[in-house]
């Protein structure tokens, strides 16, 4: 029997805009992340990491290779499942696990460890009945009998479980360490919510899942528009903030530091120039810039940005409880 190979030029246009869109998010993403030192970046741009393959390995990617190739005995039904089961999932328990750290620490807290190895065994459990139907799917060459009614039973998971850590976020804000932090977290978990409950609306009405696919890539810009816009006022209220060298000398010692780089560290952190620096401290223009690369290089940094959230994020792990 000779079968046909074709290649549907719409589900190529989805797939390729779709990825073009993924790698658009995750360099921003990166670039916010490399610029800020923040824990809450961290954990939203790991987030994204496993979230945005999403957008990709649904329907628009499994159907393309379900129709540009004869998968001897696999319906597109089964091959969708069989993606779901062995790669969807796993990312998706990921994904939602560092946004919930990402709201957390946005909070200026850490998940408890309690709730990590809850938020594991609940899903780990989802998991396990998943890949017996798994299992029972190559032992009997079909979809188990209750596989497709425990699917669309947990498929309503996935908006829920998240639009309940956003709106986590929304009622917690006002417990954020400051009140710049405090309507950053809410403006961003409104985002993050309406987003989201946006393209479900869109689902629900669409018969066609090319449009769902490109939002569902596109979602997390509206945030990261927000994230960058908030992330320059609150570098720029961290440089404005006295410092209190008390809470610099951890990173001084963790890092080796000179006392003329922690003199230099600490006119950096005060929002000071290089000249300004040079003026206080009585020494050349030269003589700062070469103490600051230097500074970059102990510390592991490329601006001043960077090295003055990771000087007062040791001084904070330092002088707070760990879990929050």
């Amino acid at each position: 029997m000779c079968y046909k190979y074709f290649m549907p030029v719409d589900l190529i246009v989805v797939c390729g805009l779709a990825a073009a869109i993924t790698a658009l998010v995750l360099v921003f993403a990166h670039r916010l992340n490399r610029t800020y030192l923040q824990d809450f970046v961290s954990y939203y741009y790991t987030f994204l990491l496993f979230r945005c393959p999403l957008a990709l390995l649904g329907k628009p990617l499994t159907s393309l290779i379900s129709n540009s190739m004869h998968l001897r005995g696999l319906q597109l039904d089964q091959f969708q499942w069989l993606m779901g089961k062995i790669l969807i999932e796993p990312l998706w328990i990921l994904s939602v696990f560092f946004l919930l750290k990402c709201i957390v620490a946005f909070l200026g807290k850490e998940v408890p460890r309690s709730v990590t190895a809850a938020y594991f065994l609940f899903w780990g459990g989802f998991l396990a009945l998943d890949w017996m139907f798994l299992f029972r799917f190559f032992q009997e060459g079909r979809l188990p009998d209750g596989a497709i009614t425990f699917e669309n039973l947990t498929i309503w998971r996935e908006p829920f479980v998240v639009l309940a850590i956003y709106a986590f976020g929304i009622v917690r804000s006002s417990s954020a360490v400051d009140g710049l932090r405090q309507r950053g977290l809410r403006t961003f978990a409104w985002i993050g919510f309406v987003s989201l409950a946006g393209l479900w609306v869109i689902i629900l009405r669409s018969f066609s899942f090319n449009i769902p696919a490109l939002v569902a890539a596109a979602l997390p810009l509206p945030a990261l528009f927000y994230l960058s816009s908030f992330l320059k006022k609150y570098a720029a209220q961290e440089a404005r903030t006295p410092v209190d060298e008390a809470i610099l000398r951890p990173a001084f010692a963790k890092y080796g530091i000179t006392p003329r780089e922690a003199e230099i560290i600490a006119q950096i952190c005060a929002g000071r120039s290089n000249k300004a620096i040079a003026e206080a401290l009585f020494i050349s223009l030269h003589t700062v810039k070469r103490h600051v690369n230097q500074v970059y290089q102990k510390i592991g940094v490329k601006n001043r940005v960077q090295l003055a959230n990771a000087v007062r994020e040791v001084g904070k792990e330092g002088s707070s409880p760990l879990g929050g």
